[in-house]
């Protein structure tokens, strides 16, 4: 089996249907965040995310060293990959590449139910965070996050399927 690419903006549930893909599939997963958790101090995601952003100010450095990371491992194949702009990232690596949808309220509400955050306090920090992220990618990529679906062989909108209809419908689309 080749590897998969799953990317979405903040509360699409890449990280979910990541992790329950490759356990169905019986293969490996690697997530971007993870990188980040091991290089950055860990808080609530969002409140981390925005941090890193804002006082951290990642190095090209350690940018190239997420990116690689990423390539290496999808290389190497039998494997699901998890982050943000990985599509991106392995563009250039056989693999297929889905990108994730939510409506705006579902990623905000899943946010804050996922750190523990209100409503409007999820709202602001997403918000944030996509502003810094998006800037962030501009500079370092030459790209903007609203076109990053262009990358992707399949995208699916996730706001009001279950997870396993999600997966499923992820199989019957992945080349045999």
């Amino acid at each position: 089996m080749s590897t998969i690419v799953i990317s979405g903006l903040s509360g699409t549930g890449k990280t979910t249907i990541a992790r329950k893909l490759a356990k169905k599939l019986g293969i490996d997963y690697f997530s971007v965040t993870d990188l980040f958790r091991d290089i950055y101090p860990r808080d609530k995601e969002l409140e981390r995310i925005i941090k890193i952003w804002r006082e951290y100010k990642i190095t090209k450095a350690t940018q190239l060293k997420i990116e690689n990371s990423q390539i290496q491992v999808a290389k190497r194949g039998n494997v699901v990959i998890d982050g943000e702009i990985a599509i991106y990232v392995l563009r250039r690596v056989p693999s297929f590449k889905i990108w994730l949808t939510a409506e705006e309220s579902i990623r905000v509400e899943r946010i804050a139910k996922r750190d523990g955050f209100g409503i409007e306090e999820a709202r602001t920090i997403l918000a944030k965070k996509e502003r810094y992220e998006s800037e962030f990618f501009r500079k370092f990529y030459g790209i903007k996050l609203n076109i990053l679906d262009t990358y992707a062989d399949f995208t699916i909108d996730t706001s009001f399927l279950p997870t396993e209809e999600i997966i499923n419908k992820i199989i019957r689309v992945m080349p045999k």
